[in-house]
């Protein structure tokens, strides 16, 4: 998939005795300026698909890197959806209000949530000037 670039990012499809289905695969590329963790990655999407937000379901995590070849997680596909390109005109036409306003109920659903023990204890805890620093 294009977008996201900092992660390997890939779709594929898996065959269970309960049939076929879509994943996506993201996982850490071989060298990234943008140092993040997939556990905290999943955490956080297992996190928001509980609370009902429209996230796509993460199904395993592999933080080690043994099953997947690197660090990363498998997560059900979210079908329907498309990232738009920074070069198309006008890439949501008259769907635009309506997926704004969708993106921004759902930021807020999301920033609602009240941090939990498990939060606590899974996320890592960032310092914001030292991070403004880093960025600067």
């Amino acid at each position: 998939f294009h977008g996201g670039a900092a992660r390997e990012t890939w779709r594929l499809r898996a065959t269970t005795d309960d049939g076929a289905r879509w994943l996506v695969l993201r996982r850490d590329p071989v060298s990234s300026l943008i140092d993040t963790s997939r556990a905290a990655e999943f955490h956080i999407l297992a996190r928001a698909h509980s609370a009902g937000l429209p996230v796509p379901e993460p199904l395993h995590l592999d933080a080690a890197g043994s099953d997947l070849g690197a660090p990363g997680f498998l997560m059900r596909e979210v079908g329907g959806g498309r990232a738009a390109s920074p070069f198309e005109p006008d890439p949501y036409g008259e769907a635009a209000a309506s997926t704004g306003e969708a993106l921004f109920r759902t930021l807020g659903r999301l920033h609602a949530l009240v941090p939990d023990a498990a939060d606590r204890a899974a996320l890592p805890v960032q310092d914001a000037g030292n991070r403004l620093r880093h960025w600067k």
